[in-house]
């Protein structure tokens, strides 16, 4: 376990699955009470599917964090993120469809950043991976059948920032015309 803040501890350890679907079915069955959020960004955006399925892979289910709303034991940071993602985008429910897919990209991708600023994670034979480099950690751990030694909070290190990891994030997990439609939501269009 690495203590980041004060009050968070994060964890890592293999993911459930190699495959993105699964821990997102996995997410799903644990989250019952929101089913028809998620559906409802699905049919307002069916690429939110594709979106999630990339965070998925980016940083699969592996690491594990306090719960956002701070009840319960560890859960997997990629239900962390869903979580703040989908609760952005209930929130703004009542703001178009292009604010709410908004809400629901800007909230999953700035707490990928937010958690994972100054973290980097090393394999037995000193590889490192760094969330800001814009590589999945699910591809990075299953090349060469990588064994993580540890998860480290370099504190110095400026590349890792909550903003770099959030670009990373968000330059994996949307395609050119995903970017293209933030941008219009963003000024106005």
């Amino acid at each position: 376990m690495l203590a980041m803040e004060a009050t968070m501890t994060l964890g890592l350890a293999r993911p459930s699955s190699d495959d993105p679907f699964d821990m997102l079915r996995t997410f799903r069955a644990q989250r019952k009470r929101i089913t028809a959020v998620i559906r409802r960004l699905e049919m307002d955006w069916p690429c939110s599917a594709e979106i999630q399925c990339r965070l998925a892979e980016y940083i699969t289910d592996a690491f594990t964090a306090p719960p956002a709303k701070g009840r319960g034991g560890p859960i997997p940071l990629l239900h962390r993120v869903l979580d703040r993602g989908f609760d952005a985008y209930n929130a703004a429910l009542l703001q178009s469809d292009d604010q709410r897919f908004l809400a629901f990209t800007d909230a999953a991708f700035s707490e990928v950043g937010r958690v994972l600023a100054g973290v980097t994670v090393t394999d037995r034979d000193n590889r490192t991976w760094a969330p800001s480099r814009g590589a999945p950690l699910l591809i990075w751990l299953g090349s060469g059948g990588n064994q993580v030694e540890r998860c480290t909070l370099q504190s110095g290190d400026r590349t890792q920032t909550s903003a770099a990891i959030t670009s990373a994030v968000a330059g994996f997990a949307l395609t050119q015309a995903h970017r293209e439609i933030l941008m219009e939501i963003r000024h106005g269009g």
